[in-house]
């Protein structure tokens, strides 16, 4: 789910990875390490990211008896 939110926020940003990175304060290595699945970025993380770019996350959920 986290790398899903990651590639939303670059799209909406309309920033290129390098582009990103330099704006989140992120190394573009690690942003590409995300984007490959190498590493999960925190939830934390990414709710910051959205700040900095004017966005906010909205994440919902449902429970189903199964």
């Amino acid at each position: 789910m986290e790398t899903e939110i990651l590639i939303s926020l670059i799209e909406k940003s309309e920033l290129s990875q390098r582009q990103f990175a330099a704006k989140v304060n992120v190394p573009e290595t690690r942003i590409s390490e995300w984007l490959k699945g190498k590493r999960n970025p925190k939830m934390t993380s990414l709710i910051n990211f959205a700040k900095i770019l004017g966005f906010e996350i909205v994440v919902s959920f449902e429970i189903n008896k199964i």
